[in-house]
């Protein structure tokens, strides 16, 4: 064995030890991600990158050092970029995932209390979706939920946020809209879904339904951002516990609804009694 095939065999150790030392780093630390710059010297980036490949330390990245440094840092630049939009996204619908979700939540119940605008929390359940799965396969259930995922990203505006939030689970997020406007989009949605007409193995046609959930929060006062979720998610569950194919109202958040809901029938009661014969 020569120099350069030692140093390389060493440098693979190295390289197998460290990816060792990292994976037990992030498990028992729940960290998400660690990006190591190491120097190779006397290795030419061909000869890493033979390393990665032969030993499927796909999470490792190569760059050159030598040189102009410019086209590196656009590459770093780039790959970062890469992954934290993959770490965003999630890989079968292409939608944002749970974790932007929070992220994004939380910055908007910011805006709408500071700008005194409201905002609607979607939670949307794909019904009898477990049924899919098991009597058309699991492919068929992929295939459903991409299409129901083109459908809300078209459904949607260019300001509104779609989320993967698990499962047959979506949310959308509705900045600078009232509860009666969420009510009239989330009937166009459900209405949407209902229509499109998608196939099985056997070229048949088959049809698909949901259930909605809608929260408002109005920014009338600081709240916990995840209420909005809890507001939605059970009133989708109402939705599905009364027939599901159905858009349910949750409430507003910072509005007690049920001392409001009051108020309008005593007005409209009061209304009756002035102004019938």
């Amino acid at each position: 064995m020569n120099k350069k095939e030692n140093k390389y065999k060493k440098l693979e150790k190295e390289i197998l030890y460290l990816q060792k030392q990292l994976m037990e780093f992030m498990s028992s630390n729940k960290q998400e991600g660690l990006i190591v710059f190491r120097p190779a010297k006397g290795l030419s980036l061909d000869e890493f990158k033979k390393i990665i490949i032969h030993k499927r330390l796909f999470d490792w990245h190569a760059i050159n050092l030598d040189g102009d440094v410019t086209p590196t840092l656009l590459e770093i630049y780039e790959t970062l970029q890469l992954l934290q939009n993959m770490a965003q996204t999630d890989p079968l619908t292409g939608l944002s995932n749970r974790k932007r979700l929070f992220q994004v939540l939380n910055l908007e119940v910011e805006r709408s209390h500071r700008t005194n605008q409201p905002m609607c929390l979607f939670f949307i359940d794909i019904d009898n979706f477990k049924k899919i799965n098991d009597t058309l396969g699991h492919h068929i259930g992929d295939m459903v939920l991409k299409e129901v995922a083109k459908v809300l990203k078209n459904e949607c505006r260019k300001t509104d946020y779609v989320f993967r939030y698990g499962g047959e689970e979506f949310v959308i997020l509705f900045p600078s809209t009232s509860l009666f406007q969420g009510e009239i989009m989330g009937e166009r949605i459900k209405k949407t879904i209902k229509e499109l007409k998608l196939k099985d193995d056997r070229g048949h046609t088959f049809q698909i339904t949901c259930s909605i959930g809608i929260s408002c929060y109005k920014g009338r006062k600081k709240i916990d951002p995840e209420i909005l979720i809890k507001i939605a998610d059970k009133a989708m569950y109402e939705a599905k516990n009364t027939g599901k194919d159905k858009v349910v109202i949750g409430g507003i958040v910072d509005i007690d609804l049920e001392s409001f809901e009051k108020m309008v029938k005593v007005n409209a009661e009061e209304k009756q009694f002035l102004f019938s014969k």
